[in-house]
């Protein structure tokens, strides 16, 4: 009986004295408020007093946040893209081919930078003729590219109908996604 108590039930005893006496004083984590007049319990940060609408004052957009946090953060870190070595095709049990990748360090390009690029690619697609408002399809590898011209349809509201597009996506969705463009109106 000693080696049992000793092993299981003290512990369990123990974890319970020191969770009772550890819970009196610490701050409430959920208030109880009343919601649509039932009774429920709101959990949020301490630190505000009301539920947060925007993260910054002014971003009321997702362009409007991307805009902000590069100028706040301009020298940071954003996106990170692996050098390309070489390739090669492997064939597995099955008979199937599959790619092997070999990928060397990251280069990383700072909110600033991605900024730059997401205005640069704007004035590109204005100097080609795109109008505001007009239709488009971006097709781009998953990558920081592709992140960055979908900030431009995003902030620059230049392309009001735009499907960014990957090649990943399946052959019959990538001309679903380009037909659905010319057919919106």
């Amino acid at each position: 009986m000693g080696p049992i108590f000793i092993g299981i039930l003290l512990p369990v005893v123990l974890g319970f004295v020191v969770k009772n006496r550890s819970g009196k004083g610490q701050k409430e984590r959920g208030i109880t408020i009343d919601v649509g007049g039932e009774p429920g319990i709101a959990k949020r940060n301490h630190k505000f007093e009301k539920l947060v609408e925007v993260p910054w004052e002014g971003a009321t957009t997702l362009a409007a946040l991307f805009e902000q946090a590069c100028k706040m953060h301009s020298s940071q870190q954003l996106l990170g893209t692996r050098e390309y070595i070489h390739k090669e095709i492997e064939m597995s049990a099955d008979g199937k081919p599959f790619e092997k990748l070999t990928l060397g360090n990251y280069a990383w390009i700072s909110y600033g930078e991605a900024f730059d690029r997401a205005c640069n690619f704007a004035s590109g697609i204005v100097t080609l003729g795109h109008a505001k408002g007009e239709k488009c399809a971006i097709f781009a590898e998953t990558r920081a590219d592709w992140f960055i011209a979908l900030q431009v349809s995003d902030h620059f509201l230049l392309l009001s109908m735009a499907k960014v597009l990957t090649r990943k996506c399946k052959r019959k969705n990538i001309v679903s996604g380009i037909i659905d463009l010319w057919l919106i109106v």
